[in-house]
């Protein structure tokens, strides 16, 4: 006789915030991002490093702000993206 047909446990892997990001100048994944809190200027300073290629940024960043914005922050002037806010169309 058969025996009884159990139900398949699917666990749910839950996403987290990577800790190390690729950086955009050797390509290797070794950029990491550290948060501090600036005394100077009361705000929130990310200082960004490459363990290879030794390039590194510090970028204000807002108190709501994660690493992840930072990381994005910092891509934008790396490659000198300029926003453009409030431009309408004629």
């Amino acid at each position: 006789m058969g025996g009884r047909k159990r139900k398949k446990v699917v666990k749910k892997v839950k996403k987290t915030i990577p800790k190390i990001f690729v950086c955009p100048n050797c390509g290797g994944k070794s950029l990491t991002i550290s948060i501090n809190k600036d005394e100077e200027k009361g705000g929130r300073v990310a200082i960004i490093k490459c363990g290879r290629c030794n390039i590194s940024d510090t970028i204000e960043v807002a108190n709501i702000e994660d690493i992840v914005d930072a990381y994005g922050k910092f891509i934008d002037r790396y490659y000198g993206v300029v926003k453009k806010e409030n431009v309408e169309k004629s």
